[in-house]
């Protein structure tokens, strides 16, 4: 709504929803539930990250590519990714009960561990690229104020039409207000949908959110 009211383009208005829509719930997030509500909100935070990790794959890719490529080659995009169908392959694992063997186990364990690595490297390599003074601030407030103010505020009006246990509440609130995820930095290289502007995002969440969470830990207690 914002982007049709500010008449951004097809491109803008799809990096806004990627830097805004998706956080780090992962290596940031989890972390800080475990540091604040103990091994129970860890719990419920990596249950939170991988439901999460699900729908990115499917809408993050989504938008990425729908930014410069329009919304045919995005639903093309969603079923060409790799992870979309290591998904259904890992739902009908689970279904079935069927272990996977140690010796295959062991190569995905040494491809995940890479993953993390490779992430923060293409955040940097994209962020060496982007100068201080030519930071668009407009773009970057409201992507600061939707990520790290308004969706914890809905998350917290979510928690109150449910009956919540009082911590699953308090993590997803927690959850909702962490920095903009370093994965969909990821897709907007590889789909060309304003990297800069995800990556300038991105990184100024990073940066205030250790003062916004740190507060928002304090409120919730």
């Amino acid at each position: 709504m914002y982007a049709k009211i500010k008449n951004y383009s097809q491109s803008i208005e799809s990096g806004m929803i990627l830097s805004t829509a998706f956080m780090n719930s992962g290596n940031y997030g989890a972390p800080i539930i475990l540091f604040a509500y103990g091994e129970i909100g860890f719990a419920y935070s990596v249950s939170f990250l991988v439901l999460q990790a699900i729908i990115m794959n499917f809408f993050g890719v989504y938008y990425a590519a729908r930014g410069k490529a329009g919304i045919g080659v995005a639903l093309k995009s969603v079923f060409e990714m790799p992870a979309t169908y290591a998904v259904l392959v890992a739902l009908v694992l689970k279904s079935l009960n069927w272990d996977i063997p140690n010796n295959l186990f062991l190569t995905i364990d040494i491809i995940a561990e890479a993953t993390v690595p490779t992430v923060m490297v293409i955040l940097g390599m994209q962020l060496a690229q982007i100068k201080w003074d030519k930071f668009n601030w407009g773009y970057i407030t409201y992507g600061v104020f939707v990520r790290l103010i308004i969706s914890p505020i809905i998350a917290l009006a979510i928690v109150m039409m449910f009956p919540f246990d009082p911590l699953l509440a308090k993590v997803l609130i927690v959850s909702a207000a962490m920095p903009s995820a370093a994965t969909i930095v990821m897709y907007a290289v590889q789909f060309n949908s304003e990297p800069k502007l995800v990556s300038s995002i991105t990184l100024i969440t990073t940066l205030v959110s250790i003062f916004t969470i740190t507060l928002l830990l304090a409120i919730l207690g």
